[in-house]
């Protein structure tokens, strides 16, 4: 079955992320603590594997985006796509910027707004559990 355009989207933009998250790694481990001193590339590496993680989260949400037939579940998912993004943005952008004088306080955001995506996006498919009658039988008692 082939990707909507909107799972296609969320792959698009994954990919671009990953491609951001690996630049900027490589970033790290070449040349950035003679920059931004020496703690700069522990910072870099944190971000980068928060970064990558959520990358490849929102290539799990697009694959299942097409399966899941509930509507509420999918506006749900598209939620988590919002969610992780900009969580992603704030969080691992935040992280980048520290070493050059940057707010941590966004990182803080980006954290709390990466934890709302991965309650919605549970709740999302809990909802789609429910909703769709597949929700495993009960053992008799």
């Amino acid at each position: 079955m082939p990707l909507s355009r909107t799972a296609l989207a969320i792959v698009a933009f994954a990919a671009v992320n990953g491609l951001v998250a690996q630049v900027l790694e490589a970033y790290a481990a070449h040349g950035l603590a003679e920059v931004a001193g020496d703690y700069a590339p522990t910072l870099y590496h944190t971000s980068a594997k928060y970064h990558m993680w959520h990358v490849l989260a929102l290539l799990f949400v697009a694959l299942i985006y097409d399966r899941v037939a509930v509507p509420v579940a999918r506006w749900g998912l598209l939620a988590v796509v919002a969610l992780f993004s900009v969580g992603t943005v704030a969080f691992s952008g935040g992280m980048y910027g520290v070493p050059f004088g940057g707010s941590v306080y966004y990182a803080v955001a980006g954290a709390i707004l990466l934890q709302a995506g991965w309650a919605v996006f549970a709740a999302s498919i809990i909802v789609a559990l429910v909703r769709s009658g597949t929700a495993p039988a009960r053992p008799a008692a």
